[in-house]
């Protein structure tokens, strides 16, 4: 007899215009908002007057034997959310590996770590995974947290600009 998963559940979402956000501001030096393209387009005259930006969010995955696809994604890439799971302290060789193969591919390319899964009591802190990467800081996120993805994106929007 086979029994009902018990673990976490998760999604997965694919469809047209999956990734294509808008990042709408009023003024330069606002954060703004993340807006979906489609959503954007129904009600592009609340937005009339402000800065908007078109974004394309690519997910790439972080396992070390997707390098292949990981290497495929890089064109026009202009910057990098690079997520680490701050609970799996086994995976931080991993996640070096992976940061020393983005910094070989890019160079000098705008980059935000981060510290995801902070809500759990077993997680590192943002900081100790900046130390684990050699990395100047790491923003510390949680699903359960939109704003808090949402915050890191724009901190990279920024370093775009």
């Amino acid at each position: 007899m086979r029994e009902e998963y018990r673990g976490e559940k998760g999604t997965t979402t694919t469809g047209f215009d999956l990734g294509r956000v808008m990042w709408v501001r009023k003024e330069p030096s606002h954060d703004g908002l993340i807006v979906p393209k489609a959503e954007y387009e129904q009600e592009r005259e609340e937005y009339k007057g402000w800065i908007a930006k078109e974004i394309e969010l690519r997910g790439v995955p972080g396992q070390l034997h997707f390098k292949f696809v990981r290497d495929t994604m890089r064109m026009n890439t202009d910057g990098v959310l690079m997520v680490v799971d701050s609970s799996d302290y086994a995976m931080i060789g991993d996640a070096s590996a992976i940061l020393a193969e983005t910094i070989a591919s890019f160079g000098n390319i705008p980059m935000e770590v981060i510290a995801n899964k902070q809500d759990r009591n077993d997680a590192a802190s943002p900081q100790e995974v900046a130390s684990w990467l050699g990395v100047e800081s790491a923003t510390g996120t949680c699903a359960k947290d939109h704003e808090s993805a949402k915050n890191a994106l724009i901190r990279l929007l920024k370093k775009l600009e």
